[in-house]
């Protein structure tokens, strides 16, 4: 547990508020380990020496007031450039922030969900009873938890960022596809009359995604953690009309993954976090869809042990993940592939953009870094029936920003 902060509610939200005899306190959950960019060590020092040092940590009791607990008593880097502006990208896993400065990676990775002690307080003997619950802001991309997500940013923008209070600077948000008009106001609510922003700024994740890369017209494939979105960008604004959404994601694959893992090692019990580690290792794709049928008769076997010493034996489940997305029928959706669902998105669109579209596909998201997927959706590109054939654009191989701010 790295921070404890003790809920608080908006004058809006007070329906909202828990029963009687119960009470809330949010906590970050160290789901796996925040990563911190290189070109800022001492901001991983600095987290480190809270983590250690902490009052907060070691005695949760000790919590500052919420009228004082930002930034009260709290060791923090050197605050940004008063004309620097933040940048925050929250998604269904990670969470991303970092000073909007040229070629630069996000100071700040670390999951996005929280965990929840609820008090009781009416028990049989008097004691209060701690619950421990996860609690996820971000849902398939959206917000859900207005409360865990307002904690979630305090520690973000207060204690990592910076940021101090009376002294609050600009925030560009990133948006995904096809964000609710209730949501965004929600959130310009949130940045205005609890954090103090003094400029605010959301812009949706396709157009950013070509910005990096040097374009300004093109259609991102973004397979997210928990959802895909096809978004066709023309000189800068997404056509929603011929945009498509999709209610899967990377934790449908591990979920399928860890289904498959089930099969084939019965008598093994699986976490549902080792499962998503041994995705990210071993899952891959084939070449194209006859290279999969044949697959189980050619795969060679492989042993892992697990973190409590279990044994799995993992053969063909590694290619079935990749294969869902060309194949949705493997996730029992009525559906056509990924490639097919981009050249539909892009036929909606006016005939003289097209070609410039197609030709400037983009690829985002950390699902799209398994091994030989750009290579497959490449190869299943070119066989498409379409006039004009879809190109990847390559993220430069010299400027880490891309990769690491559009990977959620």
């Amino acid at each position: 547990v790295t921070l404890g902060i003790r809920n608080r509610r908006l004058g809006a939200r007070q329906s909202l508020a828990p029963p009687r005899g119960r009470s809330k306190i949010f906590f970050l959950l160290p789901l796996s380990p925040a990563k911190s960019s290189k070109t800022d060590p001492s901001l991983s020092r600095e987290a480190q020496k809270f983590q250690k040092s902490s009052p907060l940590a070691a005695n949760p009791s000790a919590r500052p007031s919420p009228r004082c607990r930002r930034g009260a008593g709290v060791s923090r880097p050197h605050p940004p450039p008063a004309m620097e502006a933040v940048v925050v990208d929250a998604g269904s896993k990670l969470l991303k922030a970092g000073i909007a400065l040229p070629d630069q990676a996000p100071g700040l990775v670390m999951p996005s969900k929280m965990k929840t002690e609820v008090e009781e307080n009416e028990v049989a003997d008097g004691a209060a009873a701690v619950v421990e619950e996860v609690v996820q802001p971000v849902v398939r991309g959206f917000v859900k938890d207005w409360d865990a997500m307002e904690d979630l940013l305090t520690y973000v923008l207060y204690r990592n960022i910076g940021w101090e209070m009376g002294d609050e600077g600009q925030i560009l948000f990133t948006q995904p596809l096809f964000t609710p008009k209730a949501l965004r106001e929600q959130l310009v609510q949130l940045m205005f009359e609890k954090f103090n922003v003094s400029g605010f700024y959301d812009s949706e994740q396709a157009v950013l995604s070509l910005y990096a890369v040097g374009r300004i017209s093109g259609c991102t494939v973004d397979i997210g953690h928990g959802k895909i979105d096809i978004a066709p960008v023309c000189e800068g604004a997404v056509q929603h009309v011929a945009s498509k959404r999709f209610e899967i994601g990377g934790t449908d694959l591990t979920n399928l993954f860890a289904q498959e893992l089930k099969k084939s090692n019965p008598s093994v019990n699986i976490d549902i976090s080792d499962v998503e580690r041994l995705k990210e290792q071993y899952a891959c794709c084939t070449e194209d869809q006859s290279a999969f049928e044949a697959i189980a008769s050619t795969c060679q076997p492989e042993t892992h042990t697990l973190p409590d010493g279990q044994v799995i034996t993992i053969e063909k489940e590694r290619y079935i993940v990749g294969e869902a997305l060309f194949q949705p029928s493997i996730l029992g959706l009525e559906d056509y592939g990924i490639v097919h669902q981009l050249i539909t998105s892009v036929s909606n669109v006016a005939s003289e953009y097209q070609k410039q579209l197609l030709e400037n596909t983009m690829l985002c998201g950390g699902t799209v870094s398994m091994t030989g997927f750009e290579d497959r959706f490449q190869r299943e590109a070119n066989l498409s029936a379409s006039a004009i054939r879809p190109t990847l654009v390559k993220v430069p191989p010299s400027s880490p920003l891309p990769k690491l701010w559009r990977t959620c």
